[in-house]
C-alpha cells in the first residue's frame, strides 16, 4: 500500500527516506514487508509527508486510535469536502455504521457502500430517498468515506 501511494504521488523511496529522516533501506523494508514494521514516529512522519492517514497505508491501522488523534485536522478537512448529508441521512449512516464493526478487509468506501446497499429497509424507516443516498456514498473518495465513518462514530470531532 505504501508502494501504491508512492507510485500514485510519483515520490521515490529515496525522496521519502530523506524527508522522513530514515535510511533508504528502512523505507525499502517498509515497502516490501509492510508499514506495520514502522515505529510510531516514523509512521506519523510518513503520513504527514504523504498527506494520508495510517489506514491508507494499511487498513489494519484503523484500530490504532492514538495514531489517528494526530491526524484529526486531516479528517476534519476531509469532512469539509464531503457532499452534504441532511440530518436524517446522517442518522441513517450512524445507525448502519454503529450496528456493524468496520471490516478491515474492505476499504472504507466499499464498506460504506456495502452498508448502505444492504440496509435499504432502514433507509425507508428514516424516510430517505434510497437512490439519492446510494449515489452520494458512491461519489465519495475512500478518504472521504473513512472521514464520514469517523464522523458518525464521533471520532476526532472538534
Amino acid at each position: 500500500m505504501l508502494k501504491d501511494i508512492l507510485n500514485e504521488k510519483k515520490i521515490s523511496q529515496r525522496a521519502l527516506a530523506k524527508e522522513v529522516g530514515v535510511s533508504e533501506r528502512a523505507i525499502s523494508k517498509l515497502v516490501t514487508e509492510g508499514i506495520l514494521k514502522a515505529n510510531y514516529e516514523t509512521l506519523l512522519k510518513i503520513c504527514n509527508y504523504l498527506k494520508c492517514l495510517p489506514m491508507d497505508l494499511d487498513p489494519t491501522l484503523l484500530d490504532y486510535s492514538n495514531i489517528y488523534l494526530e491526524q484529526k485536522e486531516m479528517i476534519n478537512y476531509s469532512l469539509s469536502e464531503l457532499p452534504l448529508f441532511d440530518e436524517n441521512e446522517e442518522k441513517y449512516l450512524k445507525k448502519i455504521v454503529l450496528d456493524d464493526p468496520y471490516s478491515k478487509e474492505l476499504n472504507p468506501k466499499k464498506y460504506l457502500t456495502m452498508q448502505v446497499i444492504t440496509n435499504e429497509d432502514i433507509a425507508k424507516d428514516y424516510k430517505l430517498d434510497f437512490t439519492s443516498i446510494v449515489e452520494k456514498v458512491k461519489s465519495l473518495t475512500a478518504h472521504q468515506a473513512y472521514s464520514l465513518i469517523c464522523k458518525v462514530r464521533n471520532y476526532y470531532m472538534r
